[in-house]
């Protein structure tokens, strides 16, 4: 198996990690050896054998991964803050604190940091548990719904703008 390995940047460092690979592939942390990247795709390297996986499938196993373990956080309106909801780990009992914006689902934690370091933006599980409370599937999702809900007020100001001035003529 070929694989042509290039130099990491700080974004595969941070998605093609051990511990990522290991929870996409329902694997034990200790089993993988090594993990090369290429250009379109990763070889796992396991002490008894090798996989190899295209980025983009990998990527969208990793996006369902957090979706599943998404469903085992609470998601409740945060106290103080417009926007805002607490999101609690029912088996931990951590707690992170989501924000939402027309844009971004922005979380305090590590997970999500790391990412929007990397992207710019991101979605973790905390993240994934409100969208999904709040009735949405994935991020483009709420992004796209939220883009069309501010199109329609921005047509419904200008238009009611519209009419108070032709009222004053």
């Amino acid at each position: 198996m070929q694989i042509h390995r290039r130099k990491q940047t700080a974004a595969d460092k941070m998605l093609y990690t051990k511990k990522a690979v290991a929870k996409v592939l329902n694997l034990a942390y200790n089993q993988i050896e090594f993990i090369y990247v290429g250009e379109e795709s990763i070889l796992v390297g396991l002490y008894n054998n090798s996989i190899k996986l295209d980025k983009q499938s990998f990527r969208e196993e990793f996006v369902k991964v957090r979706k599943i373990r998404s469903q085992t956080i609470a998601v409740r309106p945060h106290p103080n803050e417009l926007n805002a909801f607490v999101a609690e780990n029912q088996i931990n009992h951590h707690s992170h604190t989501v924000q939402l914006t027309d844009r971004h689902v922005f979380c305090d934690c590590e997970d999500y940091q790391k990412q929007y370091d990397n992207w710019q933006q991101g979605c973790c599980k905390h993240g994934y548990a409100v969208l999904n409370h709040l009735g949405y599937s994935s991020l483009q999702e709420y992004i796209h719904r939220e883009k069309e809900t501010r199109a329609k007020h921005l047509r419904l100001v200008k238009s009611s703008v519209g009419i108070r001035i032709a009222n004053r003529a």
